[in-house]
């Protein structure tokens, strides 16, 4: 039996499991190999203030002492849920702790600023991340790669998406649609999210759908403790909207996942 390499490449660490757990799943029981390679793991900056953004957001996950260290922890729990996904922290930082190194004022100030377009002064992040997934891709050789499709406009989604654009001599690339963003409720409100986010990725895009085991995805995404009341609000309500959007898209198929694959 011939085993296939898929990689997913995700912005922050649980963003591929949010939005393409089912997929990955399905592909570990069927023998291939899954790779998840995830840009923003760095630590916070220690040699320099926290920015009010940061601040806040530490807040909003409960102020632990290393929160990327957490992170990092939920992350390979996760990975080991859906059965066994490698994963590979690339060590690049999140747009919270980003600033233009030779004018410090230049940062993403609010949570709004978070959501694209890109400002110019971050615009140079795009060459280190596709750096980071060249060099990955180059070493595992995937059958097909898989990136966000930039579904709510997060300025990190965007910046891999971009980067999954430049990799030379792709045989296939997909992009899965970023969850929970694609409701347009959780966690950031957006009107038609996800027809946005189609209509202005650069090249064409063709969906396809692929019924997935959701049990095991939700099982996966609980392992992001850290991560689910920013995620799905303090009563996780924003779990049960994705549930309905999956079961909506299926279609009488039960959960499904949607992909977008280049054409």
């Amino acid at each position: 039996m011939t085993i296939s390499t898929y990689l997913y490449v995700s912005p922050h660490l649980d963003d591929a499991v949010l939005s393409a757990g089912g997929l990955i799943n399905a592909q570990l029981k069927a023998g291939d190999r899954v790779v998840i390679g995830t840009v923003c793991t760095a630590d916070a900056p220690t040699d320099e203030p926290l920015s009010p953004l940061a601040i806040d957001v530490h807040q909003r996950w409960g102020n632990p002492r290393a929160p990327y260290e957490r992170r990092r922890q939920e992350d390979i729990a996760a990975c080991l849920a859906l059965g066994g996904a490698e994963y590979r922290h690339l060590g690049l930082p999140d747009a919270i702790y980003r600033r233009k190194p030779d004018n410090p004022a230049c940062r993403y100030e609010t949570f709004q600023d978070l959501f694209g377009p890109i400002p110019t002064w971050d615009q140079a992040f795009s060459v280190s991340v596709a750096a980071a997934i060249n060099r990955l891709a180059t070493e595992l050789r995937p059958r097909m790669v898989f990136g966000p499709l930039g579904v709510g406009r997060n300025v990190d989604h965007l910046h891999l998406r971009n980067a999954v654009l430049r990799i030379p001599k792709l045989p296939a690339v997909g992009f899965y649609e970023d969850q929970p963003y694609s409701t347009g409720r959780y966690p950031h409100v957006a009107p038609d999210p996800v027809n946005v986010a189609v209509r202005t990725c650069p090249v064409p895009l063709r969906p396809n759908t692929h019924v997935v085991d959701w049990a095991v995805k939700i099982d996966a995404i609980q392992c992001y403790t850290s991560q689910l009341t920013e995620l799905f609000g303090p009563d996780r309500v924003g779990i049960a909207a994705m549930t309905d959007y999956s079961r909506a898209l299926g279609a009488g198929q039960g959960s499904v996942e949607r992909l977008w694959y280049a054409e």
